[in-house]
């Protein structure tokens, strides 16, 4: 799969899976063949970061918001923008679509969440959360409710036909980034800060609350047929929940290396290793320099950090080091990461 120019901050399949559509800083939309990989269609009109892209349930429109304040439509067939959706005063983070495909709902930094006509590009309804910047939004399976997370750490749900406010929830220590309603309509996944919630759709009333992650969550992904659900966050980790003891398939805490580190002009160097840890037990020393890990090569700090951190207690990771001029491999068993 050919890499954005800049940050990548969105992905989605289409419904057939045969598609898979990715977007993000460099503004250009991407369309790969899931069959092959190979870059089928490229979609160009947003003048700045693309944020989040969503597909139809017919599979025949992407729609897409970012930076530049719009909501885009595209006929990704003809590489066609389609339709403009304009009207929001700031940064627009989330886009979804209603189960019959005739709506499309917004929700931006401008602290508002609005539901646009997909055949007129008119605005039907504008739901405001003043002060609040508004980050993921999300379709009940009936298409009646709504609901939003924002900056706050607010999940809030509405009527849509009414723009009544039916309940909110005050459950995550950050922004709300990721939203999903169960197919069974009785269950609402809401992710943000360090904490996921199950919660009982019509009422907002918590059903359970899973908390593995170390750091915030920034990405949630619902299975087929809601068998499990994923949730990625800024720990380096993706985690994979279901209907097993504790909620999640496999709980293992995050391994933890012990060393400093900095990309200087011989490759990443370690500047520190730390007392006690497991990279002190396996002999590391301060100068050496980090060549690959687990087989792959390390070039920038933050491929080291991205790699070695999505390994977990317990995990023997093979590293290939120089020392004084001379490669040698180390195996080092990461240990448990210290609470502070």
């Amino acid at each position: 799969v050919t890499r954005h120019a800049n940050i990548a901050y969105a992905a989605a399949f289409s419904p057939d899976s045969r598609l898979l559509a990715t977007a993000g800083a460099d503004g250009i939309i991407r369309a790969f063949d899931t069959r092959t990989w190979n870059e089928t269609k490229t979609l160009m009109g947003h003048s700045s970061c693309v944020y989040n892209v969503a597909w139809s349930p017919n599979g025949q429109r992407l729609a897409s918001v970012g930076a530049d304040q719009v909501v885009r439509l595209w006929d990704v067939r003809t590489e066609t923008e389609v339709q403009t959706f304009a009207g929001h005063m700031n940064v627009v983070s989330g886009i979804a679509w209603s189960p019959d495909g005739r709506r499309l709902a917004s929700c931006s930094h401008d602290g508002t969440v609005r539901i646009w006509k997909v055949e007129t590009g008119l605005e039907e309804h504008s739901l405001p959360v003043p002060t609040v910047a508004m980050l993921t939004v999300a379709f009940s399976p009936d298409g009646r409710r709504i609901a939003a997370g924002g900056a706050d750490g607010i999940v809030r749900l509405w009527d849509v036909a009414t723009e009544a406010e039916l309940w909110t929830v005050r459950g995550h220590s950050a922004g709300v980034y990721g939203l999903s309603f169960a197919p069974d309509r009785r269950h609402l996944i809401s992710a943000g800060g360090r904490t996921t919630l199950i919660l009982e759709a019509a009422t907002g009333r918590r059903l359970a609350e899973l908390k593995h992650h170390s750091s915030s969550i920034f990405g949630l992904a619902l299975g087929p047929d809601a068998r499990w659900f994923a949730t990625a966050a800024h720990d380096y980790q993706v985690k994979i929940w279901g209907p097993t003891a504790g909620g999640m398939a496999r709980v293992r805490k995050k391994g933890f290396f012990g060393v400093n580190i900095q990309t200087g002009d011989k490759g990443v160097a370690i500047t520190q290793v730390i007392k006690d840890t497991a990279a002190e037990k396996a002999g590391m020393q301060t100068g050496d320099v980090i060549v690959e890990v687990a087989g792959v090569p390390i070039a920038a700090m933050e491929e080291a950090i991205g790699l070695i951190g999505s390994y977990f207690e317990g995990d023997e990771v093979e590293f290939l080091i120089r020392r004084r001029g001379e490669e040698r491999k180390v195996k080092v068993r990461l240990g448990p990461r210290p609470e502070d």
